[in-house]
């Protein structure tokens, strides 16, 4: 899902799902990890920003 939202530049609800994620067990390497796979498809804009959002959500 936050492939699809970093694609679609959904900032706001990207933010929820990264926090929802981060709370379920998940590390925010692994998140990073899936944006950087994403990269070659979803473009290094929206990829940097996806990073950037997943480094400011604080839970």
């Amino acid at each position: 899902m936050l492939a699809v939202l970093a694609s679609l530049g959904a900032d706001t609800q990207m933010k929820a799902h990264v926090a929802g994620k981060l709370k379920a067990g998940n590390s925010r390497e692994t998140l990073y990890a899936a944006m950087v796979q994403c990269l070659p498809y979803i473009g290094f804009p929206a990829a940097f920003n996806a990073i950037n959002i997943i480094k400011s959500v604080d839970i």
